[in-house]
């Protein structure tokens, strides 16, 4: 018989873990499970292509046009008041009859399926570092935990610093990277886009979310720093967000717009990373950040901030360079050495290729199918 599964989340907005949950749904065997997604806002890039996936999708769509003012609303003051209004209206229509329940990220999925009354087994995923960013109060969380029967961590080093926040609950923790489709990464990243063509100059590329803990703010100031210096050489950002306006103001008052881009979101954002030399992540903390998984797959030589998941990815600095967090003078300096070093960067570029081999499509679905039974 086949399993009944329901996974909640905030939104199919263009964040990693929801581009992961619609890798996993499109390898999920669905002669073994039955699958209804359920989100507090019926919206976002993948929602269409995840309907496609599934049995149902339940959600509470307001009208609400700005979608980014709608999931800041969830993510601040209105929270609570928003989370009652969707659920009065979209508990009755969800059913109580499924096997497992699942919560694909923290806070307020998490506290959703933990008050859920049924027999159904609850797991939820933690895609963050507890110990830098938690959405609910520490309080709140630890109830919240005792109501899940399995917990993921997307890497081990979120799930130690989980353990040291909650020790009591260590036996329902379990590790499962990301799930990384290398073959889809490497055959999107031939599509031809002439705007993702590498410019001349060295091209440094970085991509995610414009809001504040990716830490672009970092990696602006640190570009400013090495053109100040007269070294000749391209920035480009892929993403939309909140930050994206005050990032342009930046650049303009700066007066680096000849060497500085920053891009739409892209639904392949492959080929620009492909033609770029250097990939940078600057956030201020981190889970298992898909992209830097993506740009191990590509081969790219790579520089990160150290927080939890690229500091175990690239094996504290083996496989690529690492800068402390908010060090603007020292990622400026990695990205100079990278930049006038091609030895070292056809070094990393070899070292990422290598790691990337740690990602085992098959074997992440099978963990996921297993709990799922």
């Amino acid at each position: 018989m086949k399993r009944k599964v329901l996974i909640v989340i905030d939104s199919l907005t263009g964040g990693g873990a929801e581009k992961v949950l619609y890798d996993i749904l499109k390898r999920l065997d669905k002669d073994k499970f039955i699958i209804d997604v359920f989100l507090f806002s019926k919206s976002g890039v993948y929602l269409e292509r995840v309907k496609k996936e599934i049995n149902k999708v339940y959600g509470f769509d307001p009208k609400i046009k700005d979608k980014t003012k709608l999931i800041s609303l969830i993510k601040n003051r209105w929270r609570k008041i928003y989370r009652f209004l969707v659920l009065k209206k979209m508990i009755p229509l969800l059913p109580n009859n499924y096997d497992v329940e699942i919560a694909f990220l923290e806070g307020e999925s998490t506290k959703f399926i933990s008050e859920r009354k049924n027999k159904a087994k609850k797991i939820a995923w933690i895609h963050t570092d507890l110990a830098k960013h938690r959405v609910l109060s520490k309080e709140v969380e630890k109830e919240v935990y005792k109501g899940i029967d399995k917990i993921i961590c997307v890497s081990n080093d979120s799930k130690n610093n989980f353990i040291e926040i909650y020790p009591e609950f260590k036996e329902k923790v379990e590790v499962i990277y990301n799930l990384i489709a290398k073959d889809e990464i490497l055959e999107k990243s031939s599509e031809l886009n002439e705007k993702a063509n590498q410019p001349t100059k060295i091209t440094i590329i970085s991509v995610g979310r414009l809001i504040s803990v990716k830490g672009y703010d970092i990696l602006l100031k640190a570009h400013k720093i090495n053109l100040n210096l007269d070294l000749d050489y391209n920035l480009r950002i892929l993403g939309e967000g909140s930050l994206k306006d005050e990032l342009l103001q930046y650049i303009k008052q700066s007066k680096i717009e000849n060497n500085t881009e920053i891009l739409e979101f892209k639904e392949n954002p492959y080929p620009f990373m492909k033609n770029a030399d250097i990939f940078v992540l600057s956030s201020r903390y981190e889970g298992l950040p898909l992209v830097l998984c993506e740009a191990l797959v590509l081969g790219l030589p790579i520089i990160s901030t150290n927080c939890v998941g690229p500091k175990e990815l690239l094996k504290n600095g083996e496989i690529g360079k690492i800068v402390e967090v908010e060090d603007v003078e020292n990622l400026a300096l990695a990205i100079r050495e990278l930049i006038e070093d091609e030895e070292k960067r056809i070094y990393y570029s070899k070292m990422s290729k290598d790691r990337a081999k740690i990602f085992d499509e098959s074997e992440t679905i099978r963990k996921i199918e297993v709990i799922l039974q």
